[in-house]
């Protein structure tokens, strides 16, 4: 009942109009005297915003306060910034390139001016907030807390997660504080970027037992999410971590860390081949009408799943890159290079499209790569990838620079962490382009490059 009414035209403006009135002032006046409360206030939006939201407890509107936040954090850091002559741009050419993409592209496609802004919009608000931190004068003791409080932002997710799994069962329901009734998503992703971070930490900064219960416990995450995507990635984001550690960082391995490892990925595969059904070899058969199956039911149907396609209108997420492509290709050589317009896979009130248009023939399974290559084409595809591609180096300089095992370390994280959300952009989901991850991975991002400025001036590690 109390989410039907927040849907009322007249309770949406009102709220909204009052929320912005009492928000503003308050917002001017605690980031003027703090340089972490903004960020803060952001991080907690997106961790709670959307369970509140889908529970009915508060406005969808309510998460309009993240894009709110970053517009007078990003006014304010230009003003401070300026006054001081000393802004900071990091990915002003991409941005630069990306932002004249999409106009050729909505001046070749005749799209709207709303749809533009709404493609973009998850595509560059935490980048921008990057750019703000970059340009905030925090010393290593401000980013040591925020540090802290998204790690614990991160470990909450998982008693969440298993106090829904106790009332609602395994699957989309069961997931922590970023969604209420659907964020299955990051049931997949979020254990991947966790486990090379607690990895790493292990290896390089301090060895605790709470460090392997933590990671078993993510593996438990996942498989309370009901996710067969988890167990497929977990191979490669492991061999990347190993090869980098032993090519790139040098990092020693005891005999007990290969043990252990290696009960970790036996467990992991354990655990979802025997609790998630399309997982599980004895089950499979029965999920699917047939009376035997085994792993390679499992892996017939995991093939299926990925290129269903009926009617013309992709359901699977190789299916749907599969069709992008083709549509690319067939539109000429100005749909592949611009793509169909920019707004052309959103639905929103401000964006109405017709059922008949090319769009429809992309159903379930779009990647962030199908979301840009269909509507900004290969040129906007790249200029947006390129940004993640650059944290690479970023991490590796953190990692060179750094006398420190704590940011050695976080260095090492980030860069798994930026293979994962990249591996999983081009295959799996929209995986910067949701709320809670990708904020998560921009702030890190830019913490590295504070650390490198500190670290430049002889700063150490002080937690």
């Amino acid at each position: 009942m109390l989410a039907d009414l927040w849907k009322t035209p007249e309770i949406i403006t009102l709220v909204s109009v009052a929320g912005v009135l009492f928000y503003v002032p308050i917002v001017l006046f605690f980031f003027f005297r703090s340089r972490t409360a903004g960020i803060v206030v952001i991080l907690f939006v997106s961790t709670f915003g959307n369970l509140l939201s889908d529970y009915g407890i508060l406005p969808d509107q309510a998460n309009w306060l993240i894009e709110i936040t970053i517009v007078i954090l990003l006014v304010k850091t230009i003003i401070v910034q300026v006054l001081n002559r000393s802004v900071r741009l990091y990915f002003v050419f991409e941005l630069f390139m990306l932002f004249i993409i999409v106009v050729l592209s909505a001046i070749l496609n005749k799209s709207n001016f709303a749809g533009a802004i709404l493609m973009l919009r998850p595509m560059v608000r935490y980048v921008l907030l990057f750019l703000i931190i970059v340009n905030t004068q925090f010393v290593e003791s401000e980013i040591q807390r925020l540090i802290r409080i998204i790690y614990w932002l991160i470990l909450l997710q998982l008693p969440v997660a298993s106090v829904k799994f106790m009332i609602y069962g395994q699957g989309e329901m069961a997931v922590g504080t970023y969604a209420g009734i659907h964020g299955g998503t990051l049931s997949t992703v979020l254990p991947l970027v966790a486990l090379p971070f607690l990895f790493c930490f292990h290896q390089v900064y301090k060895r605790t037992n709470w460090t392997v219960v933590m990671a078993a416990a993510f593996v438990g995450f996942s498989v309370i999410g009901g996710k067969r995507g988890f167990i497929f990635y977990l191979g490669p984001v492991l061999l990347y971590w190993l090869f980098m550690c032993m090519v790139r960082w040098r990092v020693r391995f005891q005999s007990r860390d290969i043990a252990l490892l290696f009960a970790l990925a036996a467990g992991a595969f354990i655990a979802a081949t025997t609790f998630v059904v399309t997982l599980n070899p004895d089950e499979i058969g029965r999920y699917v009408g047939k009376r035997e199956a085994g792993y390679e039911g499992v892996l017939e149907y995991a093939y299926n799943y990925n290129m269903n396609e009926v009617g013309g209108v992709s359901h699977g997420r190789w299916a749907a890159t599969i069709k992008s492509l083709e549509l690319a290709i067939d539109g000429g050589s100005g749909s592949f290079f611009l793509g169909y317009g920019p707004g052309e896979l959103v639905r929103s009130r401000f964006n109405q499209q017709s059922a008949d248009h090319l769009s429809a023939q992309l159903g379930y399974g779009r990647t962030e790569f199908v979301y840009t290559m269909f509507q900004i084409g290969l040129l906007g595809t790249l200029a947006y990838f390129i940004m993640p591609i650059r944290v690479f180096f970023l991490a590796n300089r953190l990692y060179n620079i750094s006398t420190d095992g704590y940011w050695k370390a976080f260095a090492m994280g980030l860069n798994v962490a930026t293979f994962v959300v990249i591996m999983m952009g081009l295959t799996y989901c929209y995986a910067l382009l949701s709320n809670f991850l990708p904020l998560v991975y921009w702030c890190f991002a830019a913490f590295a490059i504070k650390m490198i400025d500190l670290h430049g001036i002889g700063a150490r590690h002080g937690a």
